[in-house]
């Protein structure tokens, strides 16, 4: 479990799926490590160094560069 600001809270609230899991194969079973294999391989395309975490990654890209910006302010960008 993690916690959710209130804009990502409404997305999954109204995610079509009706399971604890965000993304199901199309079978209805979770992905376990099918995530990481298929991160990798675009890490690897992308020539990534190994040690690239990729959601973290992704979300620490996406903070610096809105921090950056200067159209946030820091207080509200620590919600996101």
């Amino acid at each position: 479990m993690i916690p959710l600001n209130p804009p990502a809270h409404e997305v999954l609230k109204n995610h079509p799926h009706k399971t604890n899991y965000v993304f199901i194969r199309g079978n209805g079973l979770p992905f376990t490590n099918v995530i990481n294999k298929r991160a990798r391989a675009i890490i690897k395309a992308a020539g990534l160094p190994d040690d690239f975490r990729p959601l973290h990654g992704l979300r620490h890209f996406f903070a610096s560069n809105l921090a950056s910006s200067g159209q946030v302010d820091m207080y509200t960008l620590k919600g996101y």
